[in-house]
């Protein structure tokens, strides 16, 4: 709503563990944007709101069209480049054709090695290119993704967050090469960065980042799945000892809940909106006042 843009098709990469996501498409009106499993899984709400965010600014902005472009370039630089090199490693060696077959031959190897170098020439400076404008471009969706939500600090925590996780951004795809410039965030080593380095564009952020915070954060998320893990763990030895009694029991550790508050997962809420169909109209009705839902709660507190 905030982008005035088209909602687009949306698709989940369930064997990527890093945090990423990128839009594709030619126009807003057949956009499409997928998210790696590890971005479903390591952000909350306001984060994963802040990398949407910075998807439809490259849906709003046409940097996906011209992204698609890039890859057409790259690819047709890459294949003038193949054919050479094949036609040198194919050609038949010696001289058995002849004086003028042997000087045909001679031609087409010239040829063939000074398209090679012009091939390689020309995926030099396209991946160069490439590189520039994709840095230009993510420095402008990561402002327009705050504009849009109205939040920086869901945005950067989904940086801090990609700097705190072992696996990073990166692809485990071997083929993310030729669609570096289309992610959020760097999902290949190269030599030609596609992205900003990753404290820079959150000190573009927030002026006061310190990378020690990358530490902070690891920190926190390796406690935050041990104790998740351990109320697992405890929940199945309750179930185990008291057998129907816990049965559909939720246990959270403290600081799991607090780092819900204001940051609901999709689980949580689709949960409420379950809960909420399931009350009675009457009480659906006195919930959407102010005093009588007080006074609401109070009896619900009281009432055996």
């Amino acid at each position: 709503i905030a982008s005035g843009v088209p909602v687009p098709q949306v698709y989940v990469l369930e064997r990527e563990a890093g945090i990423n996501a990128f839009a594709a498409g030619h126009n807003p009106a057949n956009a499409a944007i997928a998210v790696t499993r590890g971005a479903l899984v390591n952000l909350n709400r306001s984060e994963l709101q802040g990398v949407i965010a910075h998807e439809f600014s490259h849906v709003l902005n046409g940097d996906m069209r011209l992204s698609t472009r890039l890859i057409g370039w790259l690819f047709g630089l890459t294949v003038v480049a193949m054919v050479a090199r094949f036609v040198l490693r194919h050609a038949p060696r010696g001289g058995g054709g002849g004086r003028r077959g042997g000087g045909a031959l001679g031609v087409i190897m010239i040829a063939a090695a000074i398209v090679l170098v012009l091939g390689w020439i020309g995926l030099f400076f396209g991946r160069l290119i490439q590189a520039a404008v994709s840095r230009k471009r993510e420095s402008l969706a990561d402002a327009s993704a705050i504009q849009f939500t109205r939040d920086r600090d869901g945005l950067r925590g989904a940086l801090v967050k990609i700097g705190a996780l072992g696996v990073g951004s990166r692809f485990a795809d071997t083929d993310a090469e030729e669609v570096a410039h289309l992610l959020f965030a760097a999902g290949v080593q190269r030599a030609f960065a596609t992205h900003p380095p990753l404290a820079e564009r959150i000190r573009e952020i927030d002026p006061r980042f310190d990378p020690k915070e990358f530490e902070v954060m690891r920190l926190r998320m390796n406690e935050e799945r041990a104790e998740q893990i351990g109320g697992a763990e405890a929940k199945a030895g309750a179930a185990a000892k008291f057998p129907g009694l816990l049965e559909g029991a939720i246990v959270l550790a403290p600081a799991t809940v607090a780092g819900l508050v204001g940051n609901p997962g999709t689980e949580h809420v689709l949960q409420a909106q379950g809960l909420l169909s399931s009350l009675p109209p009457g009480i659906r009705q006195l919930a959407r006042d102010p005093e009588r839902a007080a006074a609401l709660f109070i009896a619900l507190a009281l009432d055996p």
